[in-house]
């Protein structure tokens, strides 16, 4: 079983993933993760923070599905 900092770094390494495959894909489409931010009216942090764990709950998650929608990962 693991623990809850084990929980916490399993989470982060799959964000840190998660947040490469995004900036790819944003790059792919000629834009960049920043530019959809910014044309999205989101802060860039809080799009990285969400996407890396560090932010979660509703809202977060509301987010993630919009960058993951927007960058078709």
């Amino acid at each position: 079983m693991l623990n809850s900092a084990q929980v916490k770094n399993e989470t982060h390494e799959i964000g840190v993933i998660l947040y490469a495959e995004v900036r790819a894909s944003f790059i792919k489409q000629g834009t960049t993760f920043s530019a959809w931010c910014e044309k999205n009216h989101v802060w860039p942090a809080s799009g990285r923070a969400a996407l890396l764990g560090y932010w979660s709950g509703k809202k977060a998650n509301a987010l993630i599905k919009k960058i993951r929608t927007a960058a078709n990962v």
